[in-house]
């Protein structure tokens, strides 16, 4: 099933290992956004523009 991971920048730049194995891997499609662990409160409109983009290539 196609995933997107969300990777919120202040939480710090590079994601966990198991994590990174499934983005490079393929598995899940890279998405950043430029703030914290709550992107549905600090930038909702960016958060729902990744999530329409991964919906929409799908």
């Amino acid at each position: 099933m196609p995933a997107t991971h969300v990777k919120c920048l202040l939480d710090g730049a590079v994601p966990p290992p198991a994590v990174a194995d499934w983005v490079e891997g393929g598995r899940w499609e890279p998405a950043e956004l430029d703030t914290g662990h709550w992107p549905m409160f600090s930038q909702p409109r960016e958060l729902a523009r990744v999530l329409r983009e991964s919906a929409a290539a799908d």
